[in-house]
């Protein structure tokens, strides 16, 4: 059986009427409903019995009855003499609400002509009951009543035992048809994008005496083997091909004209062209003397947004490098690279055309991951031959070709290309 307290205010003696009557109703429903009216005189007093039906040990419920004077008699809107006993209850409340973190025990009751706005902001956002009538055939009263004795309108049925499905199931599922299925989708061939400024300036009109370095050329990036140069090019191997010679005898202008006359032809089987060059043409300042700016740009070229934010990142030039080599490879890209020599060690030095800028170390993983490069091509222009040690790892996994440019004008430089072998 439940014991509920009921907490309301004397708006008038019809609205205690009413209130007992409802008091009473629940109590011939088996609820053991207390109301001061109840009481001839406490022998604690009226606070201290307030305070004893509050308590959670003497009342599962307290039912407030809202009106407009119930409201402002518990947030003291009243003159000091009025609703004093209301003013009591109400505080007594707001502290069992504070120290309960929560409610259970305490309900809000409008009669029919109550309104929302009546409920003490504390328990407005709780359930509510308007009762219109104190009788079971009432939906508010009945709702009520049922909360006070544990009847819910839906009984939960008893919990059964968990299915075994594999046995339940066994021979009552029909397979699904067969689908084909499609795994392979077309590929979305990227927008092609060169950017040949910095040499492209120095492509002559008319290139004499280089017939055999530019058929060199369009039979390296044709992948057909040239009878001079040894060059065997498998379709899926990546290639490089390397020119050495002292300066002002025209790499730049050889390499510069064939990409000409490539650009002319619409870029025959070429996705992507980019060229960049290590120092200023015609003069002995080195401007970019430095891997990390060519990593950079060329990132930024062959790259998307991912990649241009890496490029501008503080990882190294070895990571860089790794990147730049797997997007490299997704198409048939022509790299060239003009003027090596400001990253090398000069041929006097103890280790003669070594690159500064990479190290010793890194050239074997970055040459290690290059043949992503295929089916693309790198040309390498330079002053004196790559070093021996950045040549071992070229040598194991590049298809490669050297020319030496020949010195017409018969300096030493032309003898020592005829005597170098090749790389």
């Amino acid at each position: 059986m439940s014991k509920v307290f009921i907490s309301y205010s004397h708006d008038s003696a019809e609205h205690s009427e009413r209130v007992l009557r409802f008091a009473n109703a629940l109590r011939s429903h088996g609820v053991d409903a207390e109301l001061d009216r109840y009481q001839v005189r406490p022998p604690k007093g009226w606070p201290h019995w307030c305070e004893e039906q509050l308590r959670p040990e003497n009342s599962d419920f307290v039912l407030m009855v809202c009106t407009e004077t119930y409201l402002q008699r518990v947030q003291d809107k009243v003159p000091a003499d009025e609703g004093r006993g209301v003013f009591w209850e109400g505080a007594i409340i707001y502290d069992h609400l504070y120290d309960g973190k929560g409610n259970k025990r305490f309900i809000p009751v409008l009669f029919s002509d109550g309104k929302p706005d009546f409920i003490p902001v504390a328990i407005r956002n709780h359930t509510r009951y308007q009762v219109a009538a104190f009788d079971l055939t009432d939906a508010g009263y009945q709702d009520l009543y049922r909360e006070l004795t544990g009847q819910p309108l839906v009984t939960k049925p008893p919990l059964g035992e968990v299915v075994n499905l594999g046995r339940t199931l066994a021979g009552k599922i029909q397979p699904l048809e067969p689908r084909p299925v499609r795994t392979n989708f077309p590929v979305v061939a990227a927008e092609f994008q060169a950017d040949l400024s910095r040499i492209l300036k120095y492509a002559p009109a008319q290139l004499i005496g280089r017939e055999a370095e530019t058929k060199l050329l369009h039979d390296a990036w044709a992948g057909i083997r040239h009878p001079a140069s040894g060059i065997g090019h498998p379709p899926s191997r990546p290639h490089l091909l390397t020119f050495a010679a002292l300066g002002g005898e025209g790499k730049t202008s050889l390499v510069a004209k064939w990409a000409a006359e490539l650009a002319g032809q619409d870029w025959p089987g070429c996705d992507a062209a980019f060229v960049w060059s290590f120092y200023s043409q015609g003069t002995r300042e080195q401007l970019a003397a430095s891997s990390d700016l060519f990593l950079k740009e060329a990132l930024t070229f062959f790259g998307d947004a991912a990649d241009k934010a890496f490029a501008a990142s503080s990882a190294g030039a070895f990571e860089k490098g790794q990147r730049l080599a797997r997007l490299v490879g997704q198409r048939r890209s022509l790299l060239l690279l003009d003027g090596l020599e400001p990253l090398q060690y000069a041929p006097t030095a103890p280790t003669p055309g070594e690159l500064k800028g990479l190290g010793r170390r890194q050239p074997r993983p970055v040459r290690r991951h290059h043949p992503v490069f295929a089916p693309g091509l790198e040309g390498v222009l330079a002053d004196h031959r790559v070093g021996e040690r950045i040549e071992a790892p070229i040598r194991r996994s590049w298809c490669r070709a050297a020319a030496f440019f020949q010195n017409r004008a018969g300096r030493k430089a032309g003898q020592d290309s005829r005597n170098a072998k090749r790389i």
